[in-house]
């Protein structure tokens, strides 16, 4: 898979996790914390010979993400590993609300291809380990992505009757950049003496060393305009601008397009710019498409979002990234931060700050 060397939060978890610790992992953001997880979940089901100890209706392992963009991003993780194995010994199966299909048909394709692993959201996972067709005796590994949103007031309810609902015997692990914001709610998921890592950039900060960091004092009235100057005169293959609502990405981007097609002759966007719009509003089918198109395009591309597309959302070639507004939670703010300057790539964060 290309992938030379361990990453410093790699190196460091997964012997640990893949021996029998619980684990914190505090990482900078693009430091590679899913393949940290990943891989002691393989070792393990193979470790615990779970390919033929788990029977019809039980499941290894659950993987729990506050989005389901981010929970489709593991799952294509896991999957890219699994076309090294034999075909069908280990599968994974993805739990997110959608209007395709009812948790009902989640559960009858679980019980169909017998997935070891499960990867998605809170809500819809509590739901569908509630069937009594589902088993919940054999899991013995269980991840928080992005843990310190998933222990917050939003999903903590959620989180804890899942965990309960789970093996206290189990391999419990914490994963986010910004860790430390959950406090003690860590210890409400049932930790078990856990081995804490914390692996900071070369200059200490928690922004990748990559990544620049700028921001631009302007008068309010003029913040789309000075966007619009941005997005044509700088150098970009993908950007991501994030805006406080979803009426607000729904408004600009319907205005943007606007000027894109029928003020040609003012030249106030760039045709060739192709821009995409996501928000927690649209239907999650939608959503998915509209990732996955801004992650495939080869056009120079903007994507204009909320908060849904701020964490753990990784896409290649995103070198921009403008904030509309700060947010109100500084930890988002490295997380918005943190979609550019993954993995030592070159990325620039521009923050427009009113005057």
């Amino acid at each position: 898979m290309n992938f030379e060397h361990m990453t410093p939060v790699q190196a460091s978890t997964i012997p640990m996790f893949a021996g029998n610790k619980d684990v914190v992992v505090d990482s900078v953001t693009g430091s590679g914390k899913t393949v940290a997880f990943v891989i002691p979940i393989l070792e393990k089901i193979i470790h615990e010979n779970a390919i033929q100890n788990c029977k019809k209706g039980h499941f290894h392992s659950i993987i729990i993400s506050p989005t389901r963009e981010l929970a489709k991003q593991i799952q294509s993780v896991i999957n890219s590993f699994l076309e090294h194995y034999e075909p069908g010994t280990i599968k994974s199966q993805l739990l997110v609300g959608t209007n395709e299909h009812s948790i009902r048909d989640d559960v009858n394709r679980f019980i169909d291809d017998r997935p070891l692993i499960l990867v998605g959201t809170p809500g819809r996972i509590l739901d569908f380990i509630q069937f009594p067709n589902v088993k919940t005796q054999s899991c013995s590994m269980v991840v928080l992505d992005e843990a310190d949103r998933l222990l917050d007031v939003s999903f903590v309810t959620d989180v804890e009757n899942i965990l309960n609902l789970l093996p206290k015997q189990r391999r419990t692990g914490l994963f986010s950049a910004t860790i430390d914001s959950a406090g003690s709610n860590i210890f409400k998921t049932g930790l078990r003496n856990p081995v804490k890592f914390k692996v900071s950039s070369k200059n200490n900060q928690a922004a990748p060393s990559s990544l620049k960091l700028n921001y631009c004092v302007v008068d309010q009235e003029y913040k789309l305009q000075q966007l619009l100057h941005v997005l044509n005169k700088f150098r970009f293959k993908k950007c991501i601008v994030y805006f406080p609502t979803c009426i607000s990405v729904t408004f600009f981007y319907g205005f943007i397009q606007y000027l894109q097609n029928h003020e040609k002759k003012d030249n106030l966007v760039n045709e060739d710019l192709h821009i995409f719009s996501l928000h927690g509003k649209l239907q999650t089918t939608s959503r998915m498409k509209t990732l996955q198109s801004f992650t495939d395009t080869l056009n120079n591309s903007v994507l204009l979002t909320t908060d849904v597309a701020a964490r753990g959302i990784d896409i290649a070639d995103v070198d921009l990234v403008i904030q509309l507004d700060p947010p109100n939670d500084t930890d988002l703010f490295l997380h918005r931060c943190g979609r550019t300057g993954r993995a030592n790539r070159i990325g620039k964060a521009l923050t427009f700050i009113n005057r």
